[in-house]
């Protein structure tokens, strides 16, 4: 399900532990996010403005870096009773795409990083032999 911006806020950033770069202006719709609590692995699907090669090329200096597989992105979303998620996902994948109204787009599927992830499943391992 994406995520209605009215009810709520969101910020999206591009490499928080170094260039930190806010995107968030690019973000077409954020789909399919997930968390812990349901079990599922945490993951997300991002979709950018990639219009004049932005995120695939440097044809916009730092305003729109390329993002490529294990680039990480810091997803924050408050809702409308101020209820705050933050999560640093690691880029699976991105897929361009035409927009069918004109333009280009980004797909970024993101997913946790993959030492968190092993770390979730050794705690889980443990936590099975106690």
């Amino acid at each position: 399900m994406a995520i209605n911006v009215g009810a709520g806020s969101y910020e999206v950033r591009y490499d928080p532990g170094g260039t930190n770069i806010d995107i968030t202006k690019f973000v077409v719709w954020i789909d399919r996010l997930t968390d812990v609590g349901t079990g599922e692995v945490n993951s997300a699907i991002l979709v950018l403005n990639g219009d004049d090669g932005s995120f695939v090329e440097n044809t916009h200096s730092a305003t729109t870096p390329i993002i490529d597989q294990w680039t990480k992105i810091k997803i924050t979303i408050t809702d409308k009773n101020s209820n705050s998620y933050s999560r640093i996902f690691e880029v699976d994948t991105t897929m361009p795409q035409k927009a069918i109204s004109g333009g280009n787009l980004i797909s970024v599927e993101l997913g946790m990083p993959d030492f968190l992830d092993e770390l979730k499943r050794q705690v889980e391992a443990f936590q099975e032999t106690l």
